[in-house]
């Protein structure tokens, strides 16, 4: 699972070819296999959510908040 993981936020369109429209991967906006501060780090991301997100004017779970990134910055769908 761990290595399925590492495999979507490395190569995204390769791992969900049908949910990925451009050629970007998590690890394009998340540096350091999302481990940089600042770069939108994905260290203990799990306890900030559910969250308020003032673009949808709404409380969002982390899957949604992940679908968001492949809809909007991966121009695919959820």
């Amino acid at each position: 699972a761990v290595r399925r993981g590492q495999a979507i936020l490395a190569a995204t369109g390769d791992s969900l070819p049908d949910h990925v429209g451009n050629a970007l991967r998590c690890t394009s906006c998340h540096l350091d296999d999302g481990r940089r501060a600042g770069a939108m780090p994905w260290v203990g991301v799990h306890g900030r959510y559910p969250q308020y997100r003032s673009r949808e004017a709404a409380v969002l779970s982390l899957e949604d908040r992940i679908n968001g990134c492949l809809r909007r910055s991966m121009n695919g769908r959820a």
